[in-house]
């Protein structure tokens, strides 16, 4: 058994999320226990674990029911606790909807719903990977979760909860697992070191915990590994552990950024999260190594970068820092990277970076988009930024190629950005935001095409402008050109 199934949370006191811990707790001393929960957040945060704690606790054999309400632990003694513990309880219901998704399955399921619990007081429905179910499905169980069974409790658990239907989601009471802090992290960890005698310097927890971002359990694989591969982990093995492989990554990364290869900076940031990379570690090692060289170009320890001046430092800093601000939105962690990267390589063609004072319009927008429109497509930028900055940061590597006053062809120039800007959610918003900002409806399509090299030309005036009371064709040939 791996390390973290053998130290996985077994009451609520043990959960290491505080205030996953502490709602639970207001929750089971209330005595009103809901029908349905949505356990939401990252993974490796304990949705799962804290579940299971749940279905322990309403059919604990060896507590009342007002005892739960003093004491809120399951005894993890009595045949229930036992069986669900081991996962060979009838009563306690895992289901993984990637698998479990279709409509057929939720029907399936209904039914079962009705039957009542073999030997314990509530059937315990735990369905992880929530919003992989269809909608179709998602909405079967309206029914369901609008008159629920007296004997029955669901647990949705979800890493993406947006993806559930809101008339879902507004039927369970939430419970959000957020990444859980260096602290509660150290606290899990010091308690598997403890129960397995393993030996660990000063600052191995730290470094342990902070590579983990936030996850339980990529944090005891982490413990679990260095144990195997020494008898005593020193801070420094533990650092060499965790940044085995990056250094030869970051060499090739700047040698691509400065040779302004696009594609072969991104090839190795798909390469990096395929293979597990941490993006946010990654880009901390960036930083870095931006740093050694900064010190190194004042004559100070440190280590210079090739082809870069030190003004294309400084500006490389500005777009990774926007780009790690960008991470804790995102729900494409290494998005916010990647578009960093194309604005990096685009920008050194005109005069942006090359100066390193130009105004901060200059150095984010998107010329090409500007030149091939003849007008403003800023104005739709500027327009969806504050409803979805992912959507905005999509765009970035997007721009309009054809318009017919109903029809928007809008050129993407890769095909993961092209698939995201095609889902229904960020085409709606997308094409809300075009008919608010020209006045009249606009469908757009999405194709895959090739940026143009153009230099960026500084304007005088804002680019924004007011539609008015011109006449709508008029506008839309004004915005995206005839």
């Amino acid at each position: 058994m791996t390390l973290y199934l053998k130290y996985r949370p077994q009451t609520v006191d043990e959960l290491d999320l505080e205030r996953v811990r502490e709602s639970l707790k207001k929750i089971v001393a209330s005595g009103r226990i809901p029908h349905a929960f949505l356990f939401a957040g990252p993974k490796g945060t304990g949705k799962t674990s804290a579940a299971r704690i749940l279905a322990k606790i309403v059919n604990c054999q060896a507590k009342p029911d007002r005892a739960l309400q003093d004491e809120g632990l399951p005894c993890n003694k009595c045949g229930q606790c036992l069986a669900i513990q081991k996962g060979s309880s009838l009563d306690v219901v895992e289901l993984d909807a990637a698998s479990h998704r279709g409509i057929d399955d939720i029907r399936a399921l209904r039914e079962n719903v009705a039957l009542s619990p073999s030997s314990g007081k509530k059937k315990v429905y735990i369905i992880d990977e929530a919003h992989m179910l269809t909608t179709e499905a998602a909405n079967a169980f309206l029914k369901t979760l609008e008159e629920p069974p007296e004997h029955v409790i669901f647990i949705f658990a979800t890493t993406d909860p947006h993806r559930l239907p809101e008339t879902v989601r507004s039927r369970l009471t939430h419970i959000i697992f957020r990444k859980a802090t260096l602290k509660e992290v150290g606290r899990q960890l010091e308690r598997v070191i403890a129960g397995e005698k393993i030996k660990v310097e000063e600052g191995v927890v730290d470094a342990i915990a902070k590579a983990a971002d936030g996850s339980f359990r990529d944090a005891v694989k982490i413990l679990e590994q260095l144990s195997l591969e020494s008898k005593k982990i020193t801070k420094k093995t533990a650092e060499d552990f965790l940044q085995e492989g990056m250094p030869q990554t970051l060499d090739a990364f700047f040698s691509c950024l400065a040779d302004k290869d696009r594609e072969g900076s991104l090839r190795l940031i798909e390469d990096g999260v395929a293979a597990g990379l941490n993006i946010r570690n990654y880009v901390d090692l960036i930083f870095g190594k931006i740093h050694k060289a900064l010190l190194a170009g004042e004559g100070l320890p440190g280590e210079a970068l090739p082809g870069f001046t030190k003004q294309e430092l400084l500006d490389l800093i500005k777009l990774l820092s926007d780009a790690k601000r960008e991470m804790a939105f995102c729900p494409v962690i290494e998005l916010p990277l990647e578009i960093a990267v194309i604005k990096w390589c685009h920008a050194k063609r005109g005069p942006a970076l090359q100066d390193g004072a130009k105004k901060k319009d200059q150095e984010i927008e998107s010329p090409e988009i500007k030149d091939v429109v003849n007008l403003p497509w800023q104005a739709v930028m500027t327009a969806i930024r504050p409803q979805n900055s992912s959507v905005e940061a999509l765009l970035r590597a997007a721009r309009p190629v054809e318009f017919d006053g109903q029809t928007l062809k809008l050129g993407v120039f890769y095909k993961f950005h092209k698939e995201k800007l095609e889902t229904p959610q960020y085409t709606g918003i997308l094409e809300s935001t075009i008919e608010t900002v020209i006045g009249a409806p606009v469908r757009v399509v999405c194709v895959l095409t090739e940026p143009e090299k153009r230099t960026v030309k500084p304007q005088k005036e804002p680019v924004l402008t007011e539609p008015g009371d011109k006449d709508i064709i008029q506008t839309a040939k004004e915005i995206f050109g005839s």
